[in-house]
């Protein structure tokens, strides 16, 4: 019983050696301290935000579909120009009867089309031109909530640095509620 207790405590020890080792190791390889805050000016930080920010990048896509909508909707009353063509090969040669047909036949048309007054198309491209205004003014609208919210973080004041007047009160706090139970 002594050589089983022996070995139990030998494995229990040599378990915790390890994991101390590990350890140390693991904490000898990341700093000691944390790193130091990242100090940006505002504009630093926006241009950050502009370039990261999802909502940024899909109020950009959103313009550059609007103006691809534009595009397609100018196509309504651009002219048209539409062409096709044939081939025919009589493989057998023919009869002598019918010797003026040629044995090879070729055949093609083009035909363009030019709307002269084309009131649905124009109608078409001046919504896609309102709604792509509409999409550029949500992108500026995006920009701007953006740039807000940049400025109030970088306004905002963290609990190590409370303002002046916050802690000039906290120091004269003490004395008043002494004074005020010197008082009753």
């Amino acid at each position: 019983m002594p050589v089983v207790r022996l070995v139990r405590v030998a494995v229990l020890v040599l378990t915790a050696s390890l994991c101390l080792l590990a350890g140390t190791t693991g904490r000898a390889q990341t700093p000691a301290s944390p790193t130091a805050p990242l100090k940006l000016t505002w504009q630093q930080a926006l241009d950050r935000a502009l370039a990261r920010n999802p909502s940024v990048v899909v109020a950009a896509q959103e313009v550059e579909r609007a103006s691809a909508l534009i595009r397609q909707a100018r196509a309504g009353w651009l002219p048209t120009l539409s062409g096709n063509g044939s081939y025919v090969h009589a493989s057998p040669p023919r009869p002598p009867s019918v010797a003026g047909i040629p044995r090879d036949t070729w055949n093609g048309n083009l035909a363009l089309q030019v709307p002269l007054v084309a009131p649905t198309g124009w109608m078409n491209e001046a919504h896609a031109r309102d709604n792509r205004d509409v999409a550029q003014q949500g992108a500026a609208d995006v920009r701007r909530q953006l740039a807000v919210a940049v400025g109030r973080a970088t306004t905002m004041r963290t609990p190590a640095s409370p303002p002046a007047w916050a802690t000039a009160w906290t120091r004269r706090a003490p004395s008043r509620s002494c004074a005020a139970t010197r008082r009753r």
